[in-house]
Parts: structure tokens; sequence; C-alpha cells
């Protein structure tokens, strides 16, 4: 889809598929393909809806991501190749959770990032891969580990219950890097006193998740959920996981 960004006031798509009252401050007009999104720039929102063509760099110099309608290609990924996630997209990670939506705006999400070999080395052995598949299937081997950790922290000094900011938060964070093509996986078993020594948390933060950035060396499939596989994903003969999803009808209904 094609959209103009004004110099001041409104963003408009030619579709009317959304549109958002900017600040008032200038931007330089830009005409691009968008995919579906929604960006933040100089102090204007705007959602997008269309195809998931990569942001041009030109856009990307504008706009920051602030959160992604999720793509149908992003999965979970535990197997990688082992070349280190760029600085650029640690960048965005960060930025994806900083401009993230949060209740009452307490923003209570806080990160640690491991990108040094020897700290990515030290976190391995305390997260736990692929709770449905044997260790021999489900856990990478040392040539396929993430070259990147990120800690998912909250803050329990501010007021409130993040728990749905951290789940914005790690769809964010996820869904920016796979944008660079950087596959994800959101880690809650792991051994969270020992990685909480480790980082270096301490009270009041507490640790809650570990997610794991590298990029992917499998694939993954969305196979019917049926009675046949129940909701656990396997791996095929290509060594590719397959994972089962419920249909539209069934999640969803109208009125």
């Amino acid at each position: 889809m094609l959209l103009f960004v004004h110099l001041r006031g409104v963003f408009l798509s030619p579709s009317g598929a959304g549109q958002r009252r900017c600040s008032g401050r200038s931007f330089p007009a830009v005409l691009c393909p968008l995919p579906g999104a929604v960006l933040a720039g100089r102090g204007c929102i705007w959602y997008t809806a269309g195809k998931q063509d990569p942001i041009p760099y030109y856009i990307r110099s504008c706009f920051t991501c602030l959160s992604w309608i999720p793509s149908p290609t992003r999965r979970t990924y535990r197997r990688f190749e082992q070349k280190p996630v760029p600085q650029d997209v640690v960048d965005d990670i960060i930025e994806a959770v900083r401009l993230s939506s949060s209740g009452a705006n307490r923003q209570a999400v806080r990160l640690v990032v491991v990108n040094q070999p020897t700290d990515v080395a030290r976190v391995q052995p305390l997260v736990k891969w692929a709770a449905y598949l044997p260790p021999e299937q489900g856990t990478p081997k040392a040539d396929e580990l993430p070259t990147l950790f990120v800690a998912v922290v909250k803050d329990t000094a501010i007021p409130g219950d993040p728990a749905t900011d951290i789940g914005i938060a790690l769809a964010n964070m996820t869904l920016a890097a796979w944008d660079k093509g950087v596959g994800s996986c959101i880690m809650g078993a792991i051994n969270k006193p020992v990685l909480t020594e480790l980082l270096g948390i301490e009270a009041p933060q507490q640790l809650v998740y570990m997610v794991a950035f590298g990029y992917p060396s499998h694939k993954s499939h969305i196979v019917p959920l049926t009675a046949e596989t129940g909701v656990k994903y396997y791996l095929d003969e290509n060594r590719d996981y397959c994972v089962p999803k419920r249909s539209k009808e069934e999640i969803a209904r109208y009125l």
C-alpha cells in the first residue's frame, strides 16, 4: 500500500486504513510502501495496514517502530546460525520496548542485554528449551546456540501489575528483531535465582523472562490443530518445527 506522509497535520492513507493527527511538527514528505505496523516519528504516531515488506532505510531514518502487527512469518526459533546480532538490531529491540504501550504509562519493564560471547555462554545452561520435545531434539547443539540474550525485568517499586505491559514489550521486541531477520525464543523456564545473581539484578527489580535471539537455522511451519496433533509442536523430517494452531473460526466469533 502506498502512503503519503504529509508535512504537517494528519497522516493519511489512500485507502483510509489509518490516520492519526500529528503534534504539528514538520516532517519530510515521503511516498513509500509500508508494512502493517505502528510507527512513530518526532511526536506523531501512524497506523498502517499492508503487506509485510521491509521498511526502507529512508523511512527508518524518520520513524521508530512502536508496535508491529504480528507477522505470520514470525515464529519461535530454537536453533541459530553462529553470527552475532548487529548493534543496530539490539538498538531496535531496546527502542521497541522503550516506546511500548504501558498501563497508566508506568513503564515498569527493564532490560539486561547479554551480547558478549563469554556472558552468552554462561547463560546457556540456565535456560530450558522446547518443553514438548526430548532434550536431544529440542535443545540446540553447540553450533546452534543463540548469540544474544535479553533479560526482561520488572521494577516492583513501581505500583501496579505490569503483566500486560511485559507481554506487550515481549511482542514488540521480538517483532522488531524479526523485521531485521533475527529470530527469537521467549523463555520462562529459566533458573531465576542463578540468573538474577549472574546478571546483577537487585531488588526491587525482578527477573521475569529471558529472550534468546539469533539468525534462525531452521524453519517453523504452522499446521492445523487436530485431535491427532493436539497442541504439541513437533519436528518434521528436516528438523523443522511444525506448530499446530487453532482455526480462526475457533478463536473468534462475531456478534
